[in-house]
C-alpha cells in the first residue's frame, strides 16, 4: 500500500476509502433494521386494533358511531323498539331502519357508523 514506504499518502487515502465503505455498509444495515422495526410496530398496532375491534363488536356487542361533530360513541348493535340508552350524559335511540340518533335538547341528531 505504501510502495515500500514511499507513498504514505496513497496508503492513508486507501485506508480512508475502506473506512468510508464500511460506514456506508453499516448505514445500509442500520436502515434495514429500522425498516424491520417499523414494519413490526405497524403489524403490532394492526393486531391490537383487530383485537379491540373483536372485543367490542363480537364480545360486547357494541359498535362505534359518530355524530356530525366527529364525536365517537360506542353503542349497542340494536335496541328494543321504543327504548333509549344513556351514555356519557346523552340519550340515544334507534329508529326502525337501525339508524342511531342522539337527543340534542330540541331534536334528534343522526349518528353514523364509524370504522
Amino acid at each position: 500500500m505504501t510502495a515500500s514506504g514511499t507513498n504514505v499518502q496513497g496508503a492513508a487515502q486507501a485506508q480512508q476509502r475502506q473506512f468510508e465503505g464500511l460506514q456506508r455498509a453499516n448505514a445500509t444495515v442500520q436502515q434495514g433494521h429500522a425498516s424491520y422495526n417499523a414494519g413490526w410496530a405497524q403489524n403490532s398496532a394492526r393486531q391490537s386494533a383487530a383485537v379491540a375491534n373483536y372485543t367490542n363488536q363480537a364480545i360486547r356487542g357494541v359498535s362505534p358511531y359518530v355524530d356530525g361533530n366527529g364525536q365517537r360513541t360506542m353503542l349497542p348493535y340494536s335496541l328494543p323498539q321504543r327504548q333509549t340508552c344513556q351514555q356519557g350524559g346523552h340519550t340515544y335511540a334507534q329508529d326502525a331502519q337501525g339508524t342511531y340518533r342522539r337527543w340534542q335538547g330540541n331534536g334528534w341528531a343522526r349518528m353514523d357508523v364509524s370504522r
